[in-house]
Formats: C-alpha cells, sequence, structure tokens
C-alpha cells in the first residue's frame, strides 16, 4: 500500500477542517499526523510557539520544537504507546521550563561531609552533566543531597526517581551516621553554610539570587538554611546519557575521514555524531541535534539514490 506523506495529508485536513467551519479551533487544537520514537507531527498548531508545551488527549504532554509551514514537530515528555494518528493536542500557552533539580534546592555533600560544588549555579537542566562529572570525582563516586523539613513542607523532597524513599532523621549527628559520613565534619560544613546564607526570598522557579556569601563553593541561587529537622537525604551518582565524542560530520552530514575528506555515500546523524558539545550541553540539545541532523542526512542520501538513479 501507497504510503500517505505528511503534507498529503496535511492538505486533506485543511480542506475537511475548512468545510466544517472550525478555523477558530486551529489556534488552540492540532491533530497528530504522524507518531513514533517519541516524536509526533501534528497540523493545525498554527500559533504554537518554539519551546511551547502542547497536550495530548490522555494527559501526555509534548515541547513544540520543529515549526515548519504546515505541521509541527513535538518531542513527547511521556509514553507515545496509547498516541495514534488523529489523536486531539491543544496548546497550553505555557513554554515548557525545567524544575530546579533536587542539588540544587538541597546541599549536596561527599562522603566526607564536605560541599564541593555550586549548587544554584542554574537550573538543572544546565548543569546536570557538569555535576554528574564532579560527582564521579569525588570518594566512592557518590554524593548526598541534604534536605530539612522547611522545603519538605513546600514538597520539594524529591529525586529524580520520586518512588525512591529519602533517608530520614531527626538530627544531622543522626543523619550522618546512616550515611556512614563523619558526623563532625557534616556538622560544621552545614553551620559554615547556615551562617552564609543571605537574606531574600527564597523561589525554587526562577534564579531568585538567594546566596551565599563567604564560603568556598559558593550557592548562587536557593540557599536556604539546613537547620529544621527532620532532615533528609538522597545518594546520587553521575550516568551516561550519551557519549560527547562520535564520527565526525559536515553541514550536509556526510561522514569524514581523519583527513576531513567526505565518505561517499555515508552520512550520520543522532548520537553517534560528535563535535557539538564539549564539557556540558543544555538538557533536549541531543534531540535537537538528532531532529536537524536526521533531516539534512535523510535529505542528502535521498540526493545520493536519486542521482544513482539516473546513470
Amino acid at each position: 500500500m501507497a504510503e500517505i506523506k505528511p503534507d498529503e495529508i496535511s492538505a486533506i485536513l485543511r480542506q475537511q477542517l475548512s468545510d466544517s467551519n472550525v478555523s477558530a479551533e486551529l489556534e488552540e487544537v492540532g491533530t497528530v499526523l504522524q507518531v513514533g520514537d517519541g516524536i509526533a507531527r501534528v497540523y493545525g498548531l498554527s500559533n504554537v510557539s518554539s519551546g511551547e508545551l502542547v497536550e495530548f488527549e490522555n494527559g501526555v504532554r509534548a515541547i513544540a520544537l520543529n515549526l515548519e509551514e504546515d505541521n509541527v514537530g513535538v518531542v513527547l515528555m511521556g509514553e507515545s504507546g496509547n498516541i495514534k494518528e488523529g489523536a486531539k493536542v491543544r496548546r497550553t500557552g505555557k513554554i515548557a521550563s525545567i524544575r530546579v533539580g533536587e542539588g540544587m534546592l538541597g546541599r549536596v555533600v561527599n562522603t566526607l561531609g564536605e560541599r564541593f560544588v555550586d549548587e544554584g549555579e542554574d537550573f538543572f537542566d544546565t548543569t546536570y552533566v557538569k555535576y554528574g562529572k564532579a560527582i564521579l570525582n569525588q570518594p566512592g563516586r557518590i554524593a548526598y543531597c541534604l534536605f530539612d523539613a522547611k522545603l519538605a513542607e513546600r514538597d520539594l523532597v524529591y529525586c529524580l526517581h520520586r518512588e525512591f524513599e529519602p533517608i530520614e532523621a531527626g538530627s544531622l549527628e543522626r543523619l550522618a551516621e546512616n550515611l556512614r559520613i563523619p558526623a563532625a565534619r557534616l556538622i560544621a560544613t552545614v553551620e559554615r553554610y547556615n551562617a552564609a546564607v543571605q537574606p531574600g526570598e527564597f523561589d525554587p522557579e526562577v534564579r531568585d539570587g538567594k546566596c551565599t556569601r563567604g564560603i568556598d563553593p559558593p550557592k548562587s541561587n536557593w540557599a536556604t538554611t539546613l537547620d529544621t529537622p527532620p532532615f533528609f537525604a538522597y545518594p546520587v551518582t553521575g550516568g551516561i546519557t550519551f557519549t560527547l565524542g562520535g564520527l565526525r560530520v559536515d553541514t550536509r552530514a556526510r561522514v569524514l575521514d581523519t583527513e576531513d575528506r567526505a565518505l561517499p555515500g555515508l552520512f550520520a546523524a543522532g548520537e553517534i555524531i560528535g563535535g557539538l558539545f564539549h564539557e556540558n550541553y543544555p538538557g533536549g540539545a541531543s534531540l535537537i541535534r538528532s531532529l536537524v541532523f536526521g533531516r539534512i542526512a535523510g535529505r542528502e542520501a535521498a540526493k545520493v539514490r536519486a542521482e544513482a538513479a539516473a546513470v
């Protein structure tokens, strides 16, 4: 059976929707054209903004990233199994943002009971690679995010996997015992930190500028004292999302050899390519890389195929 192209589906839907006189709804509600590999193509969200959150009928959300003339590419933030072609998608009017990560709201210490990073440098989405590498350089390649009851009351004691329960204790000394780190050193670290916390309004949704003064490393945002029991801790370590290295490609997604010459008929895209990120990268950048170079590689490969067929 012949495959129907997205632009053909768009034309059909455009005509049907026009006949139904629902042009007003088009500004807010769209229709899924295709879905697969965590990405959906949607028609009808004509006014959606890049980075805006959209929501499917089943409650799954996605981020609008690839805006084209007649459809939008959205990256799913949940399971795609229940999302089918023809499903409705609505705009939310909200630009996607990442809430502050657990390490940033809490205080991060190593197994010696010492802080070693600025937990409030920036939002989790731009620092998790950096923090993961820093943790892997600590003794035992592990660290602990510490919280107290003040954050617990605001439901801000959490980690990326909500099913994990934190380690809890009624005092810092007992918490140190549970974590098997030196109690005296942990208490001294917390006391120095508490004394350095500056006044200001705490707001986990923005870079609030509530910081420390006179300690190294500082905490540049979201600095609150750790002084109200019970106390909580989550163990954390570094993980692998993808390697920063990979095949070298040019702007046409052609794979290059060791002398920077394009290898005929060989293209690459996605996580197999390198040379784009070094030391750190913002969250979501890997998806953008895959979208951009995937499209380029497909287009260039199709050209090669067409040229070969014409010979």
